[in-house]
């Protein structure tokens, strides 16, 4: 028998299992009812009785609450790394493009099974050649990034690891 969580004022009913399938499907926006998620999660992973709950439901949950987080911290930020590990986390392939300046377009790839994140630049240039760069880490190293520096090494690629691109990029 799994154990049964309340809390009035979040208003957070049922089983673990249950208010993190409803925090997925993005009923349980708020960062505070989130954050109590994660500690009825906690006691569910001590006890173990009858828990259908697992270590993944808690980084999964972590995730979402980075990804509050940084939406209310950095609301103009077209990355958001908390969004990405959750989607990292629930298995999902993605390949998103992000217009990360008005020149500069950066596009994320993972595959489930890859164990690796791969980030492709495109700097469209009207007065200079097109540049282009690139960068992968491992899946555990993304996991461990902060949105902060995440920011920094996409920069760091930016700054340090582009060069001409042989032909113009398709826009």
């Amino acid at each position: 028998m799994e154990l049964q969580y309340y809390d009035k004022e979040l208003d957070l009913n049922g089983t673990a299992a249950k208010l993190c399938k409803d925090a997925y499907n993005g009923y349980t926006r708020n960062i505070e009812a989130l954050s109590k998620i994660k500690s009825f999660l906690s006691v569910d992973l001590s006890v173990g009785i009858g828990s259908t709950t697992t270590e993944l439901d808690l980084q999964k949950i972590e995730a979402l609450i980075e990804e509050k987080e940084i939406q209310q911290n950095y609301p103009d930020d077209p990355f958001n790394i908390g969004r990405m590990k959750f989607n990292l986390l629930s298995g999902y392939t993605f390949f998103e493009d992000f217009l990360y300046t008005e020149n500069l377009e950066i596009t994320v790839l993972y595959e489930p099974g890859q164990e690796r994140f791969a980030f492709g630049f495109n700097e469209y240039n009207t007065d200079a050649p097109d540049r282009i760069g690139g960068i992968a880490v491992t899946k555990d190293e993304f996991l461990g990034f902060t949105q902060t520096e995440f920011k920094k090494l996409l920069d760091e690629v930016y700054y340090y690891s582009m060069y001409p691109a042989e032909e113009e990029i398709d826009r």
